[in-house]
């Protein structure tokens, strides 16, 4: 038998029978799944999933390994020679895969490297598995307090609430403390938790999520780990594609550090931005609400006269220039002067607490100008682009000393040492250059824009503290006003501060005509009648023996007429300019 392929992927009895034992014995398709589940270890990890000591010249050892490997272990490796074992029932860590993505994955290459025909897994039940997850819905958030990026695989089915729940899983941040944002909205105000993840689009978030917490950080996340050794060629030349595979994935690891925290950097400056404007917003909305309520206040106060009445008692040489009510403050009056001046003393705070939120709402210069710079290396892509212009260069440097090896360089003017010691030394001032930029431009500024963020981070959490306390101050002083109103819906109270009204002017000047009459009544019998008609809109019958004299007696008859006709309607109150329901939570 003869092999064709790569003797890594091969099910332990083709190995035995290709290397050991011939054997004519028919081989199942099992022996294609396990290949496909070594394969896909293989694309997963960057390596395969059983490694000698040695590598694939060890087959003795490698044998071994295929054969007694247990049912659930997907990979094997050998450190030293006829050393131990070191088995694993995961992916490791080096793999470039999300958690999510290495969950999903994990039980089918589990599943494919199975000795046993029993325990293997059908071609059904792989393909059944793989359009699982390749109907999945990938969400990418960004997680500002990790600062690193999360992928999360959700079922076209799921709702809201399941992304909320991964992310609780994945991050630091509990479900009741997240605060999510997509393209400058907070999710909560488009999202419930049961709606689906697909409500607004067949490809929902099509961009990344920002996850920020509504709990401060006080966060240490180091971004960047300290600078590892740059490994040097050495004066042998039997090791330098094994250097040079070193030197280029270094570089790799320094480059893809960089490119993805320029990436989440300009995601939480942008974020920034929006957060800024969406508390702007809510200040705007809150401070026009209260605006409102000022002027239903004072609108009440102008049309009824309250604020000159309250807080004193009539006099009775004061009653004809407030109708000619013979009244002492009673219980309402009372209660009307305490609610005026209480409601007073709410604006006065209401209006003290939306000047400092104008102030808090504005983000600290250093960052505003962090923000708003070109220098950032993800403005324009600039420090993307020069890293991969540098690794196109590392690469071109690897196939050259791999071609060289092969075929013996390249040109006559240069000996193969010569070619090779200049291709060495460009790799190494390439893979310096990256290293250099990286941690001298790239990580620095990165860092400093992290700080300035867990900075306004603080200050946005308590400017939005004190956005929900003046939306509580609003609420309380709306009561307030509404407990004025109703206060003011009293019998008594309606005739009483009617004498401003602006919505009712035609019956006020009718009224006025009226009132020009009674210092014409000399009698306090009559008087006294007509002060309950404003009371109660009944003038009791007049007797007879109580008026002096026959032309008293008339104009009383008169004057009771016109009191009939006339209806005391309750006092106008002006309607808040904005309503409650606007008010943002």
């Amino acid at each position: 038998m003869s092999l064709v392929g790569t003797e890594e992927y091969l099910h332990p009895d083709i190995y035995q029978s290709v290397f050991f034992e011939r054997s004519k014995q028919p081989f199942t398709v099992s022996a294609d799944l396990w290949s496909l589940g070594a394969t896909l270890y293989h694309s997963a990890t960057g390596i395969p999933p059983f490694i000698p000591y040695g590598g694939r010249e060890n087959r003795v050892d490698m044998f071994q390994m295929l054969t007694n490997k247990q049912s659930g272990v997907v990979s094997g490796i050998q450190k030293h020679p006829g050393g131990d074992i070191e088995w694993s029932n995961d992916l490791p860590e080096s793999a470039s895969l999300s958690l999510e993505l290495k969950f999903l994955i994990l039980p089918v290459i589990a599943g494919l490297l199975e000795k046993a025909s029993q325990k293997i897994w059908t071609f059904e039940k792989f393909f059944r598995h793989a359009d699982e997850i390749n109907s999945m819905i990938l969400i990418k958030v960004v997680d500002t307090i990790k600062v690193e990026i999360l992928h999360l695989y959700l079922k076209p089915t799921d709702c809201f609430s399941e992304v909320q729940k991964k992310l609780e899983t994945h991050s630091a941040v509990e479900l009741k403390d997240q605060r999510l944002l997509y393209e400058g909205q907070l999710l909560s105000e488009s999202l419930k938790p049961n709606d689906p993840i697909t409500k607004s689009s067949t490809v929902p978030f099509p961009k990344p999520i920002i996850l920020i917490s509504n709990q401060p950080t006080n966060t240490t996340t180091t971004l960047h780990e300290e600078a590892e050794d740059i490994p040097e060629f050495g004066p042998s030349s039997n090791d330098d594609l094994k250097i040079a595979s070193s030197l280029c994935e270094l570089a790799c690891n320094y480059i893809r550090e960089a490119k993805i925290t320029n990436q989440i950097m300009k995601h939480i400056c942008k974020s920034t931005k929006h957060l800024r404007l969406h508390q702007n917003t809510v200040l705007d909305q809150r401070t026009t609400l209260l605006t409102g309520k000022k002027e239903w206040f004072f609108g009440i106060l102008t049309a009824t006269g309250l604020d000159e009445l309250s807080g004193r008692v009539i006099e009775e040489e004061e009653l004809d220039s407030f109708i000619n009510i013979k009244i002492k403050t009673d219980r309402d009056m009372e209660k009307a002067s305490q609610l005026v001046h209480k409601i007073k003393k709410k604006i006065e705070v209401c209006d003290n607490h939306a000047n400092d939120l104008q102030k808090m709402c504005i983000v600290p210069t250093e960052f505003q100008e962090f923000l708003y710079s070109s220098d950032h290396c993800f403005y324009e892509n600039r420090c993307c682009n020069i890293l991969s212009d540098l690794m196109d260069i590392a690469k071109e440097v690897m196939i050259s000393l791999i071609s060289s090896k092969q075929r013996g360089g390249y040109t006559s003017v240069y000996s193969k040492s010569q070619f090779n010691d200049i291709q060495k030394k460009r790799l190494s001032k390439c893979v310096q250059d990256i290293i250099s930029h990286t941690t001298k431009h790239c990580f620095p500024i990165n860092e400093k824009i992290f700080k300035l963020f867990n900075e306004y981070h603080t200050d946005y959490l308590e400017t939005d503290r004190q956005l929900s306390e003046m939306h509580e101050e609003t609420k309380s002083l709306t009561e307030n006003i509404q407990e004025l109103n109703s206060c003011l819906t009293n019998p008594f109270m309606r005739g009483y501060t009617n004498t401003e009204s602006q919505k009712h002017a035609k019956k006020e000047e009718k009224r006025k005509k009226i009132l020009k009459a009674l210092p014409k009544v000399k009698s306090k019998k009559i008087h006294k009648h007509l002060k309950a008609k404003f009371y109660d809109d009944s003038l009791e019958e007049i007797q007879h023996d109580e008026v002096d004299s026959e032309q008293l007696k008339e104009e009383a008859d008169e004057i009771s007429e016109r009191f009939a006709t006339l209806k005391f309607p309750a006092p106008y109150i002006p309607e808040a300019v904005v309503s409650d329901s606007e008010i943002i939570n």
